[in-house]
């Protein structure tokens, strides 16, 4: 099995996206607006000192930014659907509801965890080293900042994979796609942060058309990766022979 180049992997997604602009932008617009609508009546009406108030508003913005990651894992699933060459309905804006949504829900709260825990002990040693305002601090500050952002992609990147593997894997546990997810990127993640790099010119693009851009450039990248994870499990070989086929498991 021959890996993609970056320049094959974009092309692709180019090809899978034509004709089907609409409905990934609309899913995509729907996975972040919706979360930030409902939690609209739970905003604090006074904005000033934390008190008992905001504890509400903290919980509700928890609970639907796990909520919503289930409609991130449907937008997953449609870049997916595309690169396998297959027809989108309607029902696939709202698949992971009701297709063993406490496993994504799962696999959401650990990637939660992984992410937010270690930056608590981060968080207060980076407060206390500001707090101490010395010259030797402030080294140390952006040190630390540095190290940390490098170990926080590095775990994005190493669990990369989590929702497209439980995605196509209904028996999969979401422990078990964190593990399956280490072990595809184990000596690929260069490849894939090579492959995000490749888009920085898109993201200045992006950025100089006040945003408007990125409803396109978002929905391009979010299709390579699905292009860069069937590649990496090689059934991108077997689409590209058939023509589009029905994997069973993710169906």
């Amino acid at each position: 099995m021959t890996k993609r180049t970056t320049m094959e992997l974009k092309r692709l997604a180019r090809e899978n996206l034509i004709g089907n602009y609409i409905p990934v932008i609309f899913a995509m617009l729907t996975a972040f607006f919706m979360p930030i609508a409902l939690l609209g009546p739970f905003t604090p009406r006074k904005i000033g000192k934390l008190s008992f108030e905001w504890i509400i508003p903290a919980l509700a913005a928890f609970i639907l930014a796990v909520l919503g990651q289930l409609l991130v894992v449907c937008v997953v699933r449609i870049h997916i659907l595309l690169a396998r060459k297959q027809r989108l309905v309607y029902k696939d804006m709202y698949w992971a509801f009701f297709n063993q949504p406490d496993r994504f829900l799962s696999a959401a709260l650990l990637l939660e965890a992984v992410f937010i825990l270690p930056a608590v002990p981060s968080a207060f040693g980076m407060y206390y080293l500001a707090v101490q305002n010395t010259h030797a601090g402030k080294i140390l500050l952006a040190s630390a900042a540095v190290v940390f952002l490098a170990a926080e992609i590095y775990i994005a990147y190493m669990l990369e994979l989590v929702y497209p593997l439980c995605i196509d894997r209904p028996q999969m546990s979401a422990v078990e796609g964190f593990r399956m997810s280490c072990t595809l990127m184990r000596g690929n993640k260069m490849r894939f942060l090579r492959l995000q790099l490749s888009f920085i010119g898109w993201y200045l693009l992006g950025v100089c058309s006040a945003g408007i851009g990125f409803l396109w450039i978002i929905p391009y990248i979010g299709q390579t990766s699905a292009n860069f994870y069937l590649d990496l499990t090689g059934q991108l070989d077997q689409t590209q022979q058939d023509g589009g086929t029905d994997y069973e498991d993710g169906v």
